[in-house]
């Protein structure tokens, strides 16, 4: 067995991998095949630390942001909209599997609506019940932006 942890060009810089690096791997034995469940959310519980905060006892925890219901469709990432009072989320499915989920909100927002990486083009997505329904082809990406303030 042997492990590779940075291979890179020395053309046209020979400097361009140069200095200090950080590496963290794992072996991660698995009865299954490769899935979502046992393979992908594993290593992003690896790679990716919580945030903790402390907080005063009498504070309520509050929703969480959202949730999917299928393991093989990743919220890859959350972030501020390029404009306006929105957040972008980043989902994708992860089992090259033709799938179907509801995307449920913690807090409902005002719309949601599908739109490119780019945020452009928003096609408006039904919200029913503080959920979305979603349909993906294997391992596509999708963005929405969602929007919790009047624009």
């Amino acid at each position: 067995m042997r492990l590779s942890l940075i291979k890179s060009g020395t053309h046209p810089d020979g400097r361009g991998d140069g200095g200090r690096h950080v590496f963290t791997y794992a072996l991660l034995p698995h009865a299954c095949g490769f899935s979502a469940e046992a393979v992908i959310r594993p290593a992003y519980e690896l790679n990716v630390h919580p945030t903790v905060y402390r907080a005063a006892a009498d504070i309520a925890v509050p929703a969480p942001l959202a949730g999917v219901d299928v393991p093989n469709v990743i919220v890859e990432s959350v972030k501020w909209a390029e404009e306006g009072h929105a957040f972008v989320m980043r989902l994708y499915e992860a089992e090259r599997t033709a799938t179907c989920t509801r995307l449920r909100f913690g807090t409902v927002p005002e719309k949601v609506s599908e739109t490119n990486l780019l945020e452009e083009h928003a096609k408006p997505l039904p919200l029913t019940d503080a959920m979305v329904e979603l349909h993906f082809r294997p391992f596509e990406i999708k963005t929405l932006r969602c929007v919790y303030s009047a624009e």
